[in-house]
C-alpha cells in the first residue's frame, strides 16, 4: 500500500513513535511516498539540535531511514520558517516544501496517516 505520513509533533514528543511506526510499515512491505513534517514536526529537521548522548538523535535516524528506503522527507516551509529552520540548518535528507506537495502526495497515496 502506498502511504503518506504526516508528522506534526516535535522531535521531543515523537522521539521514536512516528519513526518506529514508519519502520514497521516498511517491514510490512508498505511503500512510504512522503513523510511530511508539519507544525512542530518541523523541529525534527533541524540539524543543529544537539541531543544528550543517552537520547536518540531523531533527525539522524529519520535521515538514515530516508536514505535506506528512498523516502522523501518534506518539511512545510511555513512551519519551518516560524521555527527558525531554513535550508542552511536542514538535516541531511530533509527538504523544504509546500502544502501543495503534501496535497499531491496525498492524492498519489492510497492512505494518509496523521501522527
Amino acid at each position: 500500500m502506498l502511504l503518506t505520513v504526516i508528522v506534526s509533533h516535535d522531535h521531543l514528543t515523537n522521539v521514536n513513535d512516528s519513526l518506529a511506526l514508519v519502520q514497521a510499515l516498511i517491514n510490512e512491505r508498505h511503500t512510504i511516498n512522503t513523510v511530511f513534517f508539519l507544525f512542530n514536526g518541523a523541529y525534527t529537521a533541524n540539524a543543529f539540535i544537539d541531543m544528550p548522548t543517552d537520547e536518540p538523535n531523531i533527525s539522524q535516524l529519520w535521515s538514515e531511514l530516508a536514505l535506506t528506503h528512498q523516502i522523501r522527507l518534506v518539511v512545510c516551509s511555513a512551519s519551518a520558517a516560524r521555527r527558525g529552520i531554513c535550508v542552511t540548518n536542514l538535516a541531511p535528507g530533509f527538504n523544504l516544501g509546500s502544502i501543495g506537495e503534501l496535497v499531491a502526495s496525498c492524492d498519489e497515496s492510497e492512505r494518509v496517516l496523521d501522527l
